[in-house]
C-alpha cells in the first residue's frame, strides 16, 4: 500500500508492506524508505472520529473528576476551617481556600464545552452527565463562598460596631472625673444660695443686710450655671 498524489503517480510520501484488501490501519513507512511511524493510523472516517471522540471525552473525563475531588476536599477544609463563621479573618482564609478551585472548575468547564460540540449517541449523553456533575459541584462551591463573603461583611461590621462602642465608652470614662468634679461645684453653690435665701428671709427689713445677700445669691446662681 502507498500514499502518493494520484493513483499510479510517481510522488509517493508513505508505503505499508500489508498486502491485505484494505488499507491496513499501521504500519506506514514516512517517508515511503524510511522508519514506521506509529502515529500515523489509517481508517474508516466515522471509525476515527469515533475514536478521537471517545479519547477525548476520556481526557475530559478525567480532567472533570479531578476538579471536582479537589473542590469537594476544598469545601470540606474550609468548612472546618470556618466553624461558627464569627472570625471575619477566618472566613476570609476560607475564601481563599475556595478561590482557585472555583477557577479550575471555570477552565476545565470551557474544555468540556468545547469537547461536547458537534458529538453524538453515547458519547455525547456521556458529556451531558459530565457537564451535569460539574454543574452540581460548581454550584455547591459557589454558595458556599457566598455564604463565607456574607457572614465576613456582617463580622467585619460586627467588629466596627464594637470598636466603636469601645471608643465611646472610653471617652465617656475620661470625662467622667471632670463632670463629677463639675456636679459637686455645682452642688456646693446650689447649697449656698438656699442658705442665702434663708439668710434673707432672716434679715427682714434690714434693707442693707438683705442687698448683699441678693447679691451673694446671684453670684453664687452665675457660678453654679456655669458650672454645669
Amino acid at each position: 500500500w502507498w500514499f502518493g498524489n494520484k493513483l499510479g503517480g510517481t510522488q509517493v510520501w508513505s508505503h505499508c508492506a500489508d498486502k491485505g484488501l484494505v488499507p491496513p490501519s499501521l504500519g506506514w513507512k514516512i517517508p515511503w524508505d524510511g522508519q514506521v511511524r506509529p502515529t500515523l493510523q489509517v481508517g474508516p472516517k466515522h471509525e476515527m472520529d469515533r475514536k478521537e471522540a471517545e479519547e477525548k471525552l476520556k481526557s475530559i473525563s478525567a480532567d472533570v473528576a479531578k476538579v471536582d475531588s479537589e473542590a469537594k476536599q476544598a469545601m470540606q477544609q474550609a468548612t472546618t476551617l470556618a466553624g461558627n463563621m464569627s472570625n471575619s479573618h477566618v472566613l476570609s482564609q476560607a475564601e481563599q481556600i475556595l478561590l482557585p478551585h472555583s477557577n479550575a472548575m471555570i477552565e476545565v468547564q470551557k474544555k468540556l464545552a468545547e469537547g461536547q460540540r458537534g458529538q453524538q449517541g453515547e458519547v455525547a449523553r456521556s458529556f451531558v452527565q459530565l457537564a451535569n456533575q460539574l454543574r452540581m459541584t460548581q454550584g455547591n462551591l459557589t454558595n458556599l463562598q457566598n455564604k463565607y463573603r456574607s457572614a465576613r461583611t456582617q463580622a467585619e461590621q460586627q467588629v466596627k460596631l464594637a470598636d466603636a462602642e469601645l471608643r465611646e465608652t472610653k471617652a465617656l470614662e475620661d470625662l467622667l472625673p471632670e463632670v463629677t468634679q463639675r456636679c459637686l461645684g455645682a452642688e456646693e453653690c446650689m447649697e449656698k444660695a438656699v442658705a442665702t435665701h434663708e439668710a434673707i428671709a432672716a434679715a427682714g427689713e434690714n434693707l442693707d443686710h438683705a442687698q448683699k445677700v441678693v447679691d451673694e445669691t446671684e453670684e453664687a446662681v452665675k457660678v453654679a450655671e456655669k458650672a454645669l
